[in-house]
């Protein structure tokens, strides 16, 4: 989305102090909302303990990726995929 959309690096980027503000508000929001799934997943098994709000941003906005219109079904597998708590083998 990013690499074809530049609007949001430009809002991010732009030295506008009200800008700086909004951005600031809402990345707020947003790692609270990602905070309480996460917190869920792990209760529900679904999310290993020791993963962070910091990895979930640091891996969501790669932009390794950016520009593949079909990349983001292999991109959520390895990142659903690897931060998925392991399973007990019997």
């Amino acid at each position: 989305m990013q690499a074809c959309d530049r609007s949001l690096s430009e809002i991010v980027c732009d030295d506008d102090e009200q800008q700086r503000r909004m951005v600031s508000r809402m990345t707020k929001t947003l790692r609270g909302v990602v905070a309480e799934l996460m917190a869920a997943s792990v209760v529900a098994g679904e999310l290993r303990n020791d993963v962070t709000v910091d990895d979930v941003f640091r891996i969501a906005f790669n932009t390794g990726l950016a520009g593949n219109a079909s990349a983001w079904r292999l991109y959520s597998k390895i990142l659903f995929d690897g931060l998925r708590v392991p399973r007990q083998i019997n």
